[in-house]
C-alpha cells in the first residue's frame, strides 16, 4: 500500500492488485499486498 495517503486524504486509489475495499485496515492492505 503505497498510495495509503491518498486513501486517507479521501482519494480513491487504484492499487496494482485492485483497489482497497472501504473496510479493509491499512495493515490489512499491506498484508494482502
Amino acid at each position: 500500500c503505497l498510495l495509503v495517503k491518498g486513501w486517507k486524504a479521501g482519494a480513491s486509489w487504484s492499487f496494482p492488485r485492485g483497489k482497497k475495499n472501504k473496510d479493509e485496515e491499512d495493515h490489512a492492505c499491506a498484508i494482502r499486498e
